[in-house]
């Protein structure tokens, strides 16, 4: 009697095995049936999804556990303002892309057009959708003479990383400034920052000093009245040591 139930308790387990195998062969096999049917795609503000969703098209059709994930994700990354990107897959038939974007900084003129830069120093293309987007200040003067492709080859790393540093610092150190600076012209002395007002104001500091003229310029903007802001001035000058020039706006 024993003898017997340890048969049937063997042959039990046997089909039980030969059915999980079955199964998850079964299963395989409809998964690797599951194809791409829709792509969702979050953390875009900028960057319109149909650029995204043009890469990923190129793998509708395939099977969804099949696909390159590591390849669609390094084709997502040659799309400008594309800083980084998650892809994962959900189970029918969808893809979850979430991107990170660049935000750039500041338009730089150079000698045969523009280009945009973001707080690593990523070199991005300037499109009218990026000038209507963002509301960046132009920089000019110490890249003026160096064409776009030779700042997008790296070959000029010193101009952009002075051209980076001030503009970090006007976002970061010098709040009076913000959502105000339209120009900056880089020279090898100054630093001349205006705005697109009609009668635009002038700010002027040297450019070995820069960072301590911002702090002055800081202090003396928190030292005047409600009623009056750095707009109202004609010029501010800050290029003479421990001194501060201004002449107001006449109305």
């Amino acid at each position: 009697m024993r003898k017997a139930a340890n048969v049937i308790f063997n042959i039990f387990f046997l089909l039980l095995g030969a059915g999980i195998i079955g199964g998850a062969v079964w299963y395989s096999a409809f998964v690797d049936q599951l194809t791409l049917e829709k792509t969702v795609v979050i953390g875009n503000h900028f960057l319109d999804s149909g650029s995204v969703e043009k890469v990923v098209s190129r793998y509708r059709g395939e099977s969804l556990r099949s696909m390159d994930i590591s390849e669609l994700q390094r084709s997502l990354k040659k799309i400008d303002y594309l800083k980084d990107v998650v892809v994962s897959r959900r189970f029918p038939s969808t893809l979850i892309v979430e991107i990170v974007e660049n935000t750039p900084l500041a338009i730089i003129r150079c000698s045969d057009g523009q280009v945009a830069i973001d707080s690593d120093g990523a070199i991005l293309p300037v499109t009218d959708n990026v000038i209507s987007y963002f509301a960046l200040p132009i920089v000019s003067g110490i890249t003026d003479q160096y064409a776009v492709s030779e700042l997008k080859s790296g070959s000029r790393k010193e101009p952009l990383r002075d051209v980076l540093q001030i503009v970090k610092c006007l976002y970061s150190d010098c709040d009076s400034l913000a959502g105000w600076v339209t120009a900056i012209n880089i020279t090898r002395e100054y630093v001349l920052l205006k705005n697109n007002m009609r009668r635009p104001t002038a700010i002027t500091f040297t450019r070995n000093n820069f960072y301590n003229n911002t702090a002055i310029l800081n202090a003396f903007a928190n030292t005047l009245s409600p009623n009056l802001k750095l707009e109202d001035f004609e010029y501010i000058n800050l290029t003479i040591p421990n001194q501060i020039i201004v002449k107001e706006k006449r109305t």
